[in-house]
């Protein structure tokens, strides 16, 4: 009797197993052919880690296809930043607008129409099929097609154009029979990610480990059989940065190839390079080489000159974004005396995923007084106002969008309308200036509102996270005695001039 023959039976253990050991995994919850599409994009040669955070970025900023549709090209690229293979975002806008525009927002239910979007190909389309519509359809990739050579000794070259129409004859054969082809062609791919893997599979956890071939074979490590990669070739590209105090200079590459659609510095002619990142494509060596050239903004008046405090607005490579931060020219200076050298913001964008529970942010933000900088789930956050707010809000499980700093969070709030100056209530964040200038400085985190009037925040300054206090009816209210009286000043770095809260007060943003 062959596995085929035994299917039903097999049907049954791959289910139980799936459903008692699946990962929680954002886009299985709430599965629509447009999170499965989304998703299934994304995840194209990139790991499931990694996918994870811009995955729930880009849901919670285009909810549906039409948001996504009418959404700008910069827009969608600067959310897709950092991701890699950018080709994927351009085709995913298009077939955004194209489902938008010809089929009403609602996605096609068949299987070769769906192949006829940009960017779906006949694994994709089997995904949306099989995930989101519970249909039959072939779905292969190589966690899938792993787990078949293996359950079949199956010898066949996985890679090739006759070694994938093989698999996907298998894959549809078996979706035609199984009971709920979500659960068996997920559930096929969950076993290759975490039991079946390329080396040293756990065989002892694999409900197929009396079924399998290859195991009976001693064949395991052999299967599949791949296709050789070619090597890849170095590729040498120089760039000219300019920049300023608050602007770099980037252009759009409207052409064909390397950083199309995104921003990068100007390319020139090759020198001897002063700064150079390396990075590994598909099936390149890019070496990125760079001049670094201050420049005043008026000697090159052009709408390409970009503000720093921006960059998070616009698509931007992963090598040029490297190349930014290796030249301290990705993120503007903060003038606060709270920003302080220390490690990057980590962003935990399901706590409940990290964590055995949410906590209470104002528990959590009152275990972090007179500590050095926070701490949650492990993990280290960056020691100063904005890291601090930043974990307050993960413990929570409160959606902070993608922003890192202080302006980030300011225009956060600012956008989703939830900007109020004199009605604070506790876990709201509470901004403020750099006295004189306009600029934003510093952040903190409501703690309470007294009933006359005073407010109880916490936030880093000094290098320590301290409870402070302030009254808007009296802007010239000394700190808490407690707290220690220095606290009550929020230095500008540089002068050292010293501001009572109230008189830096900007506003309080509230979380929609």
């Amino acid at each position: 009797m062959t596995f085929f023959d035994n299917f039903h039976e097999q049907d049954i253990l791959l289910k139980r197993w799936f459903k008692a050991h699946q990962r929680d995994l954002p886009w299985r919850v709430n599965r629509t052919p447009y999170r499965v599409w989304l998703s299934e994009i994304m995840l194209q040669q990139t790991q499931v880690a990694t996918v994870i955070d811009y995955y729930l970025r880009f849901t919670h900023r285009f909810p549906t296809v039409q948001d996504l549709a009418t959404a700008s090209e910069d827009e969608v690229l600067s959310l897709w930043s950092g991701l890699g293979y950018y080709s994927r975002a351009r085709n995913l806008h298009r077939a955004a607008k194209l489902v938008y525009s010809e089929y009403s927002g609602v996605f096609p239910s068949d299987y070769k129409t769906l192949q006829t979007l940009p960017g779906v190909g006949s694994y994709t389309a089997g995904a949306i099929m099989a995930f989101a519509l519970d249909k039959p359809a072939p779905v292969v990739d190589g966690n899938i097609a792993r787990v078949l050579s293996r359950l079949l000794n199956d010898r066949t070259r996985w890679g090739d154009g006759p070694g994938k129409k093989h698999f996907e004859s298998l894959s549809l054969s078996f979706a035609e029979k199984a009971r709920s082809p979500l659960l068996w062609q997920e559930g096929l791919m969950e076993l290759g990610a975490t039991v079946c893997k390329p080396s040293r599979p756990d065989c002892a956890s694999c409900p197929f480990q009396s079924s399998c071939l290859a195991r009976q074979h001693n064949t395991i490590e052999q299967l599949p059989v791949l296709m050789k990669k070619p090597e890849k070739t170095r590729l040498d590209v120089y760039c000219e940065l300019i920049y300023n105090n608050d602007h770099i200079w980037l252009e759009k590459n409207q052409s064909t190839g390397l950083f199309k659609g995104l921003y990068a510095p100007p390319l020139c002619e090759p020198f001897e390079s002063t700064l150079t990142v390396k990075r590994t494509l598909t099936h390149r060596n890019l070496h990125l080489h760079a001049k670094l050239i201050p420049m005043d903004i008026a000697e090159r008046p052009s709408a390409h000159w970009i503000k720093r405090s921006a960059l998070n607005q616009i698509g931007l490579s992963t090598a040029v974004k490297t190349l930014l931060q290796k030249a301290a020219l990705l993120s503007i200076l903060l003038t606060s005396a709270c920003s302080v050298k220390g490690p990057s913001i980590r962003y935990l964008t399901r706590i409940e995923q990290t964590l055995p529970g949410r906590q209470d942010p104002v528990v959590y933000a009152k275990q972090l007084v007179g500590k050095s900088h926070a701490k949650l789930g492990g993990k280290d956050y960056r020691a100063d106002c904005s890291g601090t707010v930043r974990a307050i809000y993960d413990a929570g499980g409160i959606w902070l969008g993608n922003a890192s700093s202080t302006d980030d969070m300011y225009r956060y709030v600012q956008k989703n309308g939830q900007l109020d100056t004199r009605a604070p209530k506790p876990k709201d964040l509470i901004f403020f200036n750099a006295g004189d200038s306009k600029e934003l400085a510093h952040i903190g985190f409501v703690e309470e509102v007294l009933p006359d009037g005073t407010v109880l925040f916490i936030h880093h300054i000094s290098g320590m996270i301290v409870r402070s206090r302030m009254n808007l009816k009296s802007p010239n209210l000394q700190t808490d005695p407690q707290s220690g009286a220095r606290l009550n000043h929020i230095l500008r770095r540089g002068k050292r001039k010293g501001y009572t809260a109230g008189q830096l007060f900007v506003a309080f943003g509230r979380m929609p």
